[in-house]
């Protein structure tokens, strides 16, 4: 009777370890490479939904960088801005638009490398290893004051797939006061703190039609009608829309990494060509356009790309410009200078259409120049907002 008692209890024992090792080799954390000498530390997690298919992206990223004249550049960029307040025109609202460029998915080298740390699937289907997809990225500023700034990921280039991308763009609009500590931060020695989010439970709405991003099953409590739930709670009653929400915001959600971000140790010639000042509060000098960071796209050798912009109002161009990229030089002006925006006067836009300026739109007509003698033409419209795209 104890020997069979011994045999059940040792066979539970090794049925539980198996399952716990199964589940542990659902993340892989802080699995170390070296690229070009220098150490990159990636997490790698399983899809919930497919065995087969992993997610890998690092811990400690990087900012990217671009070349000008022997300097090296940050891809950080901060426009700030005073206008007056529409509801009180005798208060000033001041901010600060932020944007910086990460590197977090691995080179074609690393990622066989981080592909043989994958055990292999228990359906027998070949791995597939992907970087984290957006809807499981999370990356947040921290202020001396412990509060948190979340910023919003999105692709950096035109040609990059939607739903994951090798580098990433993080921006946020801040407040007065926020824009001067974040100011003080990226200029200071140790820069501003981050903390980075993985979502290890993320559900690919690709794979999973039925399955929303980060979350299970969903519950619908609309009425058909037109009246919102959130407009009809009662006094004592639970909002279960925000309960689900509030899940959301929960469910697998794990810190990756954290670190330092900033220029300080860039010299403040370098720190100025990052930091765009909107100091007028009747108007904005300039309109920008954002310019995407390009970057070698599997078998597709990019040698050049030129845009003609124009800020255009009612089919008439109030101000354009030429801006060109070569791997060698990244993005330039016609004079050939260095450039994270592309910056445009809105002197004459406004005199002639001081109503209604803010509809103006930028008119892209590009040129790409691929694998040496192929070349892809297009036209594209971009709003202009206050200003700024």
């Amino acid at each position: 009777m104890q020997k069979t008692l011994f045999t059940i209890t040792l066979g539970l024992f090794m049925l539980f370890s198996a399952v716990c090792s199964e589940a542990a080799t659902k993340v892989i954390k802080n699995v170390r490479v070296t690229v070009n000498g220098e150490k990159q530390y990636f997490d790698i997690f399983q899809s919930p939904v497919e065995p087969s298919l992993w997610y890998c992206g690092q811990t400690k990223p990087s900012v990217l960088k671009r070349k000008a004249g022997g300097l090296e550049i940050p891809e950080i960029s901060i426009i700030r801005y005073q206008k007056k307040d529409i509801k009180k025109p005798q208060n000033i609202i001041e901010g600060a638009h932020f944007k910086m460029h990460l590197a977090l998915g691995p080179s074609d080298d690393t990622l066989e490398t981080l592909k043989s740390k994958i055990p292999k699937a228990s359906n027998g289907r070949p791995i597939i290893l992907s970087p984290v997809p957006f809807g499981a990225i999370r990356l947040f500023l921290q202020k001396p004051d412990g509060q948190k700034i979340k910023l919003k990921a999105e692709s950096l280039s035109g040609i990059s797939s939607l739903h994951s991308s090798q580098n990433v763009a993080f921006s946020t609009t801040l407040g007065a006061l926020d824009t001067d500590v974040l100011d003080e931060l990226m200029r200071g020695n140790t820069g501003a703190k981050y903390t980075l989010d993985y979502n290890y439970q993320y559900s690919d709405p690709v794979l999973s039609p039925d399955i929303a991003p980060n979350r299970g099953n969903q519950r619908d409590f609309s009425t058909g009608t037109e009246d919102k739930p959130a407009d009809r709670i009662l006094t004592g009653s639970r909002d279960f829309n925000k309960i689900d929400r509030e899940a959301d915001e929960k469910a697998g959600w794990e810190t990756a990494g954290q670190g330092f971000i900033g220029f300080g140790k860039y010299a403040k010639s370098v720190q100025d060509m990052c930091v765009f000042i909107e100091d007028n509060a009747n108007e904005w000098q300039n309109a920008y356009l954002s310019l995407p960071y390009i970057y070698k796209l599997g078998e597709v050798s990019i040698d050049k790309i030129e845009l003609d912009v124009s800020l255009v109002l009612a089919k008439k161009a109030y101000a354009s410009q030429k801006l060109t990229w070569t791997p060698e030089k990244s993005w330039r002006d016609s004079h050939g200078a260095p450039l994270v925006y592309g910056v445009f006067d809105l002197t004459k836009l406004r005199q002639q259409h001081p109503d209604d300026f803010n509809s103006a739109n930028f008119a892209i007509k590009q040129r790409i120049e691929s694998n040496g003698n192929d070349v892809l033409t297009g036209e594209s419209t971009c709003e202009m907002v206050v200003g700024d795209s």
